[in-house]
């Protein structure tokens, strides 16, 4: 199975149920957007294979020129990344990040000719497209996270790379354990259709699943901030009032929930 978020529609709450593992995730713009009509900023997908999984969580940077344009464009060059990398590869967390590295500098150039050739609505007030036009020439940004599980074989294993400040919790028998600390995850770190990735920006995180006993991930963007006190993942009926609770807030922001339980 594959889905991909669409930019002009929402995806409540949704589950799959697999031998393996359970998924459980959902996708909405913000109120704003939703009564304008506008695309939302935010983009999720994943990959489902025998044995693997992949996903991509992003949240565009609505200061820069359209958010939604590096966070759909970087979401499918992730997501492919994530797809072909060599599991050996995923294991070795150094040859891992100059890697991806590479592969984010080098996704530049494709980057810029999306920015180059988005096409502004003509119905946009012209103050609004003359500051957007500014905005053009700065690029397009992101903040992401990218993943793959890896089921195969007697070495069940979880390899992560991100940007930025979204929302990665983990949890070991039921109890949520701190694996990446908060100082890995800033708000100005993001990837750039004008200039990549900083390397000091970019963290990625491999993990042997039997030796952590990690036995569940929840990943979400900070239109779901609500969510930040709750000890436990949400079940889909509470999912569903928590992304109705948020739209209702002054900060309503895009949203975007993966999470799964292996």
């Amino acid at each position: 199975m594959n889905y991909s978020s669409n930019p002009n529609e929402e995806t409540p709450p949704s589950e799959i149920n697999e031998t393996l593992y359970k998924i459980k995730y959902g996708y909405a713009r913000s109120y704003e957007s939703q009564i304008e009509n506008d695309k939302g900023q935010d983009f999720l997908a994943f990959r489902l294979h025998h044995h693997c999984i992949s996903f991509v969580v992003c949240d565009g940077v609505s200061l820069s020129f359209c958010g939604d344009v590096a966070a759909s464009f970087l979401g499918e060059q992730l997501l492919a990344w994530m797809d072909h990398a060599e599991f050996d590869l995923l294991q070795n967390e150094h040859a891992a990040k100059e890697e991806l590295l590479q592969f984010l500098t080098m996704a530049i150039d494709e980057g810029t000719d999306e920015v180059k050739n988005y096409h502004l609505s003509a119905e946009l007030p012209p103050l609004l497209k003359e500051v957007l036009e500014d905005k053009r020439e700065q690029g397009s940004e992101t903040m992401f996270v990218c993943g793959r599980i890896d089921f195969s074989g007697d070495q069940p294993h979880l390899f992560l790379g991100w940007s930025g400040d979204l929302r990665i919790r983990f949890w070991k028998n039921k109890k949520e354990v701190e694996v990446i600390t908060p100082d890995l995850r800033q708000v100005h770190q993001r990837w750039s259709t004008k200039k990549g990735i900083p390397s000091d920006d970019l963290h990625v995180l491999s993990l042997d699943i039997l030796k952590t006993s990690i036995s569940e991930l929840m990943i979400y963007t900070d239109g779901l901030a609500i969510l930040d006190p709750c000890n436990t993942t949400p079940s889909l009926r509470k999912l569903y009032r928590y992304m109705q609770e948020s739209f209702l807030s002054p900060e309503s922001d895009d949203l975007s929930f993966f999470n799964i339980v292996w």
